[in-house]
């Protein structure tokens, strides 16, 4: 979540940065806001109706959607980022994603580290170079009762990168289009198992658990195919990192979800809730060796760091090399990633 950023440009140097139109010399804003707070009116960036140019609008921080009956109804915080995960499906992200999507100008932005003692000290991130640039954002227009217009936005957020997840990790989600429809639900299974593992091993990795689990499934939207989405969530006993006890669930959600008679086009597993994994609640009623299956599982962590990502792999999580998996075999090389895929030269 993005709750605070810093925007150093004036009205006149945004709209030349981003070759706005018009030039937009009546937006009431100071020149700098080095501390942007939720609910306030800041500049986007946005496509005109009329002439299909960049315009530069005030607009305020937390989206109200166009069917909102009152301000009220919109609660605390919780319009101000929309996950992008989610904004294809969400009611209150669907549209704006569809049609109004903005850019919203940043000179820098703060998080805060979810582990330690109050106060926290927030880290603030801006580019090398010290230069302007921009979220993605969702906008919308909403009109009260008495006929005034709102314009609203929302800055879109996704899964922390390795930089930021030293600083704080929210959420993890591993989501991934079918390289060809999934129409039983043994190869939907699959899939699921195998993102369900690969959220594990991420857990494990960034040292947190998870305290509860989302799953998700839907047919392709933009084709004539009988449309169907739907997800489901449910909490563990205890929070988890074990592959074993993650992959159960998120099949036993996949399980409820499925319909017969689709062509599904994607799936994918979600946890939204983690907590350092040092910071655990043993379940009572709970006849598993913990400790011996968190050896187990690193093992196998470090054995598929070593041989490759999937060597080691559950069972019901199915081969390597599915048919429902994404292709890539157009994807570029990854030179500077991959050992493997450097070029080799041999001297004669």
């Amino acid at each position: 979540m993005c709750g605070r950023y810093v925007r150093k440009g004036d009205k006149q140097k945004l709209a030349e940065h981003f070759r706005a139109q018009p030039n937009p010399t009546e937006l009431p804003m100071p020149d700098a806001d080095y501390n942007v707070a939720p609910t306030t009116h800041q500049p986007i960036i946005r496509q005109s109706r009329e002439t299909g140019e960049r315009e530069l609008i005030l607009a305020r921080w937390g989206l109200v959607p166009f069917f909102t009956k009152d301000l009220k109804d919109i609660k605390g915080l919780s319009t101000i980022n929309a996950r992008s995960e989610t904004i294809t499906r969400a009611p209150t992200w669907r549209e704006p994603f569809k049609k109004r999507r903005c850019l919203v100008p940043v000179s820098c932005f703060y998080e805060w580290p979810k582990e330690g003692k109050a106060p926290k000290q927030p880290y603030a991130f801006e580019l090398s170079s010290g230069s302007t640039f921009a979220f993605a954002g969702l906008g919308d227009a909403w009109k009260d009762r008495e006929g005034h217009w709102l314009q609203s936005f929302a800055i879109v957020t996704t899964e922390a990168n390795e930089l930021m997840s030293r600083v704080q990790r929210k959420g993890i989600a591993v989501t991934r289009s079918f390289g060809a429809p999934v129409t039983c639900w043994t190869e939907m299974r699959e899939a699921i198992a195998s993102y369900a593992m690969r959220a594990a091993e991420k857990m494990r990795r960034y040292k947190v658990a998870a305290d509860n689990l989302f799953v998700f499934m839907h047919t392709n939207t933009f084709n004539k195919d009988p449309f169907y989405s739907n997800g489901a969530s449910a909490r563990f006993a205890a929070t988890t990192n074990d592959t074993g006890e993650v992959v159960g669930l998120a099949v036993r959600l996949g399980e409820r979800l499925w319909r017969d008679g689709f062509r599904y086009a994607k799936c994918g597993v979600m946890i939204a809730e983690l907590l350092p994994e040092a910071v655990h609640q043993p379940d009572l009623w709970s006849e598993l060796d913990r400790e011996q299956r968190e050896r187990a599982w690193k093992t196998v962590d470090k054995l598929n760091a070593t041989l490759g990502r999937g060597t080691l792999r559950i069972l019901s999580a199915g081969p390597r090399e599915a048919a429902w998996k994404l292709r890539a075999e157009y994807r570029s090389p990854r030179w500077t990633t991959r050992w493997e895929e450097l070029p080799r030269v041999h001297a004669g």
